[in-house]
């Protein structure tokens, strides 16, 4: 039997059509949830209209090794790689400087550290089910025309 496990917004949207999602930082957070989808599925209708059809997209991707669980918003399976795809439908200007990420000078989790470790599972997870460690790349997507995206220096990161 496949468990599919709800997400936040799913969560939060039977709440708002139910009228009981009255709390301003929780319909906040629904609505940033509700534009990270929408970049998402920008991306997801790109992809399907480039990518070979003989690989696997997969969408939203809960992924857990020894405790440790994350979400992968896209991955890629193709014939000699994995490709993890994290879609950020940020506004504003993004900067990562210092080993930190910002958002319109307001310090957030590091999103890069979050693909590596994203990788780091993946990779753990191809390699069991493969038999063999194949090679597993990551890209942040940052899919509003209204975001700014500077580095201070290139990142070191396949």
């Amino acid at each position: 039997m496949v468990k599919k496990k709800l997400r936040e917004i799913d969560h939060f949207a039977v709440r708002s059509h139910r009228g009981i999602l009255t709390d301003k930082n929780q319909r906040k957070r629904m609505i940033h949830l509700q534009k990270g989808l929408l970049g998402e599925s920008e991306i997801v209708k790109l992809l399907k209209r480039f990518l070979p059809i003989s690989w696997l997209m997969l969408q939203n991707v809960w992924l857990e090794i020894d405790g440790s669980q994350t979400e992968v918003d896209i991955l890629i399976i193709g014939p000699k790689f994995w490709w993890v795809i994290e879609v950020k439908n940020y506004e504003g200007n993004f900067d990562y400087r210092g080993n930190r990420c910002y958002l319109n000078q307001k310090q957030f989790p590091d999103q890069i550290s979050a693909c590596r470790n994203r990788v780091r599972i993946v990779e753990h997870i191809a390699s069991k089910m493969l038999h063999r460690q194949p090679s597993v790349y990551c890209s942040i997507v940052f899919a509003n025309e209204l975001c700014q995206v500077t580095t201070e220096s290139e990142i070191d990161y396949p």
